[in-house]
């Protein structure tokens, strides 16, 4: 069943924007945001993307820098956290509730990483490599659930077919599917990362 103070929330949400105050709130978060990123333009090593996209969606880019460096930084110095982060880039996300302190303080932080990119380069280190393994399915995942399996010890698992879906935690994405062909590659990623990962299912 609908959570129905759910919906109604959705609903006066939707009056609200759709009022002459709501629309007046929304004017100001993208003169705010516009700002914002007038700021940023000023620096040739960072991009910050928006044209023909939803504005309150603040994708950004610094040269040299990888996404999950930059999100680290912004936690670990400066108390902000991202919406997401990819190889590339970040993106946070603001709404009418984001006051302009908030954007000033994410701007200030991302001129200062800017003009000194080695304090975010340096969390570079800290980032897990992924590789992307072409998958090899044996059976489809209803089949591998269905048969007959064993536990066995990871380095025999090479060659072998996997029952179950294998997550690293973070991201929560699987790199191994169940009836997936057990690779060397797997195995030697799990490996390597199982002592700094948080979560393996």
């Amino acid at each position: 069943s609908p959570s129905y103070p759910l919906l109604a929330d959705i609903e006066e949400t939707v009056l609200f924007l759709s009022s002459n105050k709501g629309k007046k709130e929304l004017e100001k978060l993208i003169k705010n945001i516009k700002n914002f990123q007038k700021e940023l333009f000023q620096y040739d090593n960072i991009s910050v993307y928006c044209v023909n996209n939803d504005i309150t969606k603040i994708l950004v880019r610094i040269d040299e820098i990888s996404g999950f460096a930059l999100e680290k930084c912004l936690f670990d110095m400066f108390n902000i956290e991202v919406e997401l982060a990819n190889t590339k880039s970040i993106m946070c996300l603001s709404g009418i509730g984001t006051k302009n302190k908030k954007l000033r303080v994410l701007q200030k932080a991302l001129c200062k990483i800017a003009k000194n990119p080695q304090i975010a380069q340096k969390y570079e280190a800290d980032i897990i490599k992924t590789d992307y393994f072409e998958p090899s399915l044996a059976y489809t995942p209803y089949q591998a659930y269905h048969s007959y399996s064993k536990e066995i010890d990871i380095e025999k698992a090479a060659g072998k077919i996997s029952k179950e879906n294998h997550f690293i935690c973070p991201p929560g994405i699987p790199f191994l599917f169940a009836g997936e062909r057990i690779k060397k590659e797997h195995v030697s990623y799990l490996k390597t990362f199982c002592d700094k990962i948080e979560v393996i299912i």
